[in-house]
């Protein structure tokens, strides 16, 4: 059995957290209303992705928020392949866990 590994990512972000093969295990967001994530399989999503619309590779997409309530999503052991990209909206924190 694999270690997981986690991310945290914060303050509106189009992060890839890890290149190639790997899992999605779960995903905690603590939004504030509106709040917005895409989860890729890619490396490279643009600098600026749309938001409001499905992106090549989507794994999962979370929004928009109704509350600032805390949500885990998970577990999903959800494989990609590219790599995991997470895009959020400004007011989002998200933890990711992963291997």
């Amino acid at each position: 059995m694999s270690r997981s590994n986690y991310a945290t990512l914060s303050t509106g972000s189009n992060t890839t957290i890890k290149s190639g093969y790997g899992k999605l295990h779960s995903i905690t967001i603590t939004p504030a209303a509106g709040t917005v994530v895409h989860v890729v399989d890619s490396v490279s999503i643009g600098a600026s992705p749309n938001l409001g619309t499905s992106q090549t590779g989507e794994i999962l997409r979370l929004g928009p928020a109704v509350d600032a309530e805390p949500e885990y999503f998970g577990p999903y052991d959800i494989g990609f392949n590219t790599g995991l990209t997470i895009a959020a909206t400004s007011n989002a924190r998200v933890h990711v866990e992963y291997e």
